[in-house]
């Protein structure tokens, strides 16, 4: 049984022995697997469930099997596989070649600059981002903590690194001879079976090569030359095929292989993922037509064996479209991993199209250049150009307005106000932040007295921040709160007392009448895996929403449609209760504590559980996701400013 494994992919074969004609013939079988599907063992289980039965039949003499095919041939093809590897695999003879350099299997950015273009209406931030060859370049070049900013569902691709009608060869090699003879090359199809014939006791070298595309790589015995596609490879040997001429028996050999990538790729990559947007158009040459190389690979050992030259090919970038058209990508490969000086490229045209429908087009060509360009084999770097806008956030484009105590609230004089730390942060915010504004010149409203707040008119306001102490004090000022979202404003609404009631009007008109508030008790509750929690910031999907103080009144029996986006521990095991909840069609979040944006001034007060709005130190003031309290991956921050990024998208957009 031959196995070509990636980390999601497996190439089989089965290596028999004929019984009648005295000669064996090894069945590849290259098997399009997701590996996150099914459990190997019982994949195990039935491949030996199907050998054993085929055993049988010829112990019995079946005669169907004789007249169909005398050569006696048993084939099987393992449509999924998951997981590594069993123990029984990791006895088998086969060696692959360790030329290729290993390289870690997560992503790292660096080196990150920011230009400015059409006067300052996109901001484009420039970096190298170093992955593993084995995240295809089909795959989104970016985690998907991003996706939630699109409009409409977002799914993350599924790629491989081989898929169905991918083109292999296998050569064999006869080891009755020094060196190794060469015997045959087969053509193989990405999961399809592929027959070729062995002998009886004899020894024999394989190679497995592919350029990973649906093209035949070439009946080439000796060397394959390379170029600017992706080359794998693998070898390793047979051992003595079992068994003499005439033994009239059946034999399976398992031979286990890793396909390697022998050139290292060099992308250049475009995304508008961040703006958010779809790139409609786009195209671009590259500085110089001189930047990869090619070479020689001989076959059976695996090594160059010749001088890097370089490859003569045309300055026109070729951008293919990957992840929901939201990144373009030009994929370059290289024999040499020889640093690339002053590599640079020029985006002659670029169109966008954002949710919204608007068009934003380049006004003239633009050049962007990298100095650190390494390539590794086996190893991806990305050229990485991220597009965004640059968003006016300043006096009524974005009004906020607090309502509510001072350490709970948007308050400038109360050091515990985390969102008022990070909302003033040039590293979350400005120019060079992670959400790029134009300045960070907030236009933010901050009373604790809600008679006031409320006397006004709130159609002005794209937030408002209702903490604990600003609940409307008057039936008319909470129906001013139901009217401003109903029409499109965003309300955070962390006051802890749901029971007042001018506070129950405005919550009950979103989770509808009849919906009961369960005690919970727990410092932290699991959250889900809406899209809202996954944004600009981070992902805090499947994280911990941070109670404080830990315990308080929950919700359940909801009669209105909302998204339950964490629940707590009710008293009573019976029952749910929801920590937080949004309502499914409007933009009404409800904290069921009120402190939840409390920042914890020293790593004391982290480790008490006492302000769970975790923050880097002063004066960068990131969201982060960590410990707190007894819980270790708290994301309020992240969730919070995600909701403040997603808020000016559609603000911005003329959503609101």
């Amino acid at each position: 049984m031959l196995y070509i494994v990636s980390k999601r992919f497996r190439l089989e074969s089965l290596l028999l022995i004929d019984q009648q004609k005295y000669f064996e013939t090894l069945i590849i079988s290259l098997i399009y697997t997701n590996m996150f599907t099914q459990k190997s063992t019982l994949l195990h289980v039935w491949a030996c469930l199907l050998l054993l039965g085929v055993s049988s039949c010829r112990k019995q003499g079946d005669g169907t099997l004789d007249k169909a095919n005398s050569d006696t041939q048993l084939m099987f093809t393992i449509a999924e596989q998951t997981g590594e590897p069993g123990s029984n695999m990791m006895k088998l003879k086969a060696s692959s070649s360790s030329s290729a350099m290993q390289v870690q299997p997560e992503s790292q950015e660096e080196y990150k600059e920011f230009h400015f273009i059409d006067d300052g209406a996109f901001r484009v931030t420039t970096s190298i981002v170093n992955e593993p060859s084995t995240l295809s370049a089909n795959d989104p070049l970016e985690t998907n903590k991003l996706d939630a900013r699109m409009s409409g569902p977002q799914k993350a691709s599924s790629r491989s690194l081989l898929a169905r009608n991918i083109k292999y060869r296998v050569v064999l090699y006869d080891r009755s001879t020094t060196p190794s003879t060469f015997v045959s090359t087969t053509l193989g199809t990405a999961g399809s079976p592929l027959y070729i014939n062995v002998e009886k006791g004899k020894n024999y070298d394989w190679a497995v090569f592919s350029f990973n595309d649906e093209n035949d790589p070439g009946d080439m015995q000796d060397v394959v030359n390379t170029g600017s596609r992706d080359l794998l490879h693998a070898k390793g040997t047979t051992g003595v095929i079992p068994g003499v001429s005439g033994d009239r028996k059946l034999y399976t050999v398992p031979i286990h292989v890793q396909l390697q990538h022998k050139l290292a790729n060099v992308s250049v990559q475009v995304t508008a993922k961040n703006y958010p947007a779809r790139i409609t158009g786009i195209s671009g040459i590259l500085g110089r037509n001189s930047y990869f190389f090619r070479n020689k690979l001989d076959i059976k050992t695996g090594n160059f064996v010749d001088q890097h030259t370089h490859i003569a090919m045309s300055s026109t970038m070729a951008f293919s479209s990957v992840s929901g058209e939201t990144d373009r990508v030009a994929d370059y490969y290289t024999s040499s991993s020889s640093p690339i000086s002053n590599f640079f490229i020029q985006l002659n045209t670029l169109s966008l199209r954002t949710p919204s429908n608007d068009i934003r087009t380049l006004s003239s060509p633009v050049q962007y250049r990298w100095n650190n360009i390494s390539p590794v084999a086996g190893q991806r770097t990305i050229a990485k150009i991220n597009i965004q806008p640059v968003q006016d956030i300043s006096g009524d484009r974005f009004r906020i307005l607090s309502v509510g105590s001072a350490h709970h609230s948007l308050d400038p004089y109360s050091n515990y106000s985390g969102s008022w730390h990070a909302l003033h942060s040039d590293k979350n915010f400005g120019p060079t932040g992670t959400y790029p504004t134009t300045n960070l010149n907030w236009s933010i409203n901050y009373t604790p007295n809600p008679v006031t707040a409320y006397s006004s008119d709130l159609s002005s306001y794209k937030m408002i921040f209702v903490a604990v102490g600003g609940a409307p004090a008057r039936r008319e000022d909470a129906q001013k709160l139901i009217d401003y979202v109903q029409q499109g404003g965003t309300l955070i609404w962390f006051t802890a007392t749901p029971l007042h009631a001018f506070d129950k009007i405005v919550w009950e008109h979103f989770a509808g009448q009849g919906t009961t508030l369960p005690v919970f008790t727990t410092d932290g509750s699991k959250l889900s895996q809406h899209d809202v929690l996954n944004g600009v910031f981070g992902d805090a999907r499947g994280k911990t929403f941070g109670n404080y103080a830990a315990g308080g009144l929950g919700m359940s029996d909801f009669t209105k449609p909302v998204d339950v986006l964490a629940e707590g521990i009710p008293v009573r095991p019976a029952t749910s209760s929801a920590v937080v909840w949004k309502a499914r069609d409007y933009n009404f979040f409800y904290f069921a504590t009120n402190g939840m944006q409390k920042y914890a001034q020293n790593a004391a007060e982290i480790a008490a559980g006492v302000a769970p709005f975790l923050l880097t130190s002063r004066p960068d003031y990131v969201p982060t996701i960590g410990p707190w309290g007894k819980q270790q991956d708290v994301s309020n921050s992240v969730l919070l400013m995600n909701v403040v990024a997603q808020t000016i998208d559609r603000v911005m957009s003329g959503r609101k």
